[in-house]
């Protein structure tokens, strides 16, 4: 696999590696990798969804400790209630938009205000 991966890029190879994630699982890995040896592998919209939701997650997770490290920053200890709303916020948009409040509030509570807490 690493071979046909080289030679196509790294994007092709997506559903030989899922069945070979499949293959391990049950024992068979080295029957499969033999079968794929010069196999056409195409991308798979599937796993390339797969791995925008996880991007996706990524930013909006990285986007809620940014807003806790600026209002650690700015205020210190924030309390859990807080923190547990930060990390539910799924929406990204939101939470760019709390960084902001965050940054222009002059104390926690004026922040819990602006974002309707």
């Amino acid at each position: 696999m690493p071979a046909i991966c080289a030679a196509r890029g790294a994007g092709t190879c997506e559903l030989g590696g899922l069945a070979l994630v499949f293959a391990e699982a049950s024992g068979c890995r080295a029957e499969w990798e033999l079968g794929l040896k010069g196999w056409n592998v195409r991308e798979s919209m599937v796993v390339n969804g797969w791995k925008a939701e996880g991007r996706a997650e990524g930013r909006t997770e990285g986007r809620a400790e940014a807003l806790l490290a600026v209002l650690e920053e700015k205020f210190g200890s924030v309390p859990q209630d807080l923190v547990d709303t930060v990390r539910a916020t799924t929406d990204a948009d939101k939470l760019r938009q709390w960084v902001g409040a965050a940054v222009r509030a002059e104390t926690l509570e004026a922040f819990r205000a602006a974002i309707g807490g």
